[in-house]
């Protein structure tokens, strides 16, 4: 397991100085023991408590900086009030915790002079977001689930089942606490990963390996179509004068072949998901007028073309 972890660390060598977000959970508690046999203590450890389970929330914290100090590793902790974030944003408590932790590490890296951020993500939680992806409409570039490096994060434990993951931590004896919310089926991604992903084990016990492989086809034939889609833009697509965003060529658009997926392909970068990119393919021949809403943009169908607004302006 070392040697693929050290493969999959790749450019992050002794010189690069890494961050490792610990929670206490097995997947982080395993990835900062190989990281301690990578570098010793020439890493740092950040571990954030979301006040979200009590006494459980902090034995988290507790369990980290504890195993770290032990072995003389830098951590570095806080605390967050999750719930009175979500509720002042407006948003889940789950993209509320994300905001708040990943906040947290980039300012401290920016600080500090930490290059690279490790992240525990492991083969699991890959295929599970494929899934939630597919159930969500993103398309073929939701189809290739997390990335091993995406800009200043790394996640090295991306190769490893989580079967895997448990029985490294069992043979080397590493300690780890469990989230109890891991087995409650309140969020989609538990009830996939305790209702599903058990089925599939008893169609294909070797399905997550075999999704992987997919996985990377997908991730290819999305670079395919993204150098694709660079030419039917330039068909397209006018300069405009006024304030539009972008200016598309509607008779242009309707001659190419799939022009449903090509236009669904050039508005998914403007925060429209399918439903919504049919319906607009669906106007295009009918009368001018009509506007379509995503978060931050708006499309006004003109005559012949589609106007496609910010609403920061």
């Amino acid at each position: 397991m070392l040697s693929k972890f050290k493969e999959n660390l790749g450019a992050a060598d002794s010189r690069c100085k890494i961050l490792a977000a610990v929670s206490g959970g097995i997947d982080s508690m395993v990835m900062a023991s190989l990281l301690y046999e990578c570098f010793n203590t020439d890493f740092a450890i950040a571990t954030v408590n979301f006040k979200l389970r009590g006494e459980e929330s902090d034995a988290d914290q507790r369990l980290v900086c504890g195993w770290a100090n032990d072995r003389g590793i830098k951590v570095f902790a806080t605390s967050f009030d999750t719930s009175d974030y979500a509720v002042s944003k407006g948003i889940s408590i789950e993209m509320a915790a994300r905001e708040l932790r990943y906040g947290w590490f980039y300012g401290l890296m920016d600080e500090l002079g930490y290059e690279t951020l490790a992240i525990a993500h492991n083969l699991n939680d890959s295929v599970e977001t494929l899934f939630l992806n597919i159930l969500r409409g993103t398309g073929i570039e939701g189809l290739g689930g997390i990335k091993l490096k995406t800009g200043r994060v790394i996640r090295p434990m991306l190769s490893f089942t989580r079967g895997e993951i448990v029985n490294y931590a069992q043979r080397e004896g590493i300690p780890f606490r469990e989230d109890s919310t891991n087995r409650e089926d309140i969020y989609a991604r538990n009830r996939i990963r305790n209702r599903v992903f058990p089925e599939f084990q008893m169609i294909n016990p070797s399905f997550l390996r075999t999704i992987e492989r997919d996985m990377v086809y997908f991730t290819e034939a999305s670079d395919i179509i993204r150098k694709q889609l660079q030419q039917v833009r330039a068909e397209v697509v006018e300069k405009d004068s006024s304030r539009a965003s972008l200016k598309i060529r509607i008779d242009r658009l309707l001659s190419l072949e799939h022009s449903d997926y090509w236009l669904y392909m050039i508005l998914s970068d403007y925060d429209f998901n399918t439903a919504q990119a049919k319906q607009v393919h669906d106007s295009l021949t009918g009368q001018s007028g009509k506007e379509f809403h995503s978060r931050n943009y708006m499309i006004v169908k003109d005559r012949d073309y589609l106007l496609i607004y910010s609403k920061e302006e």
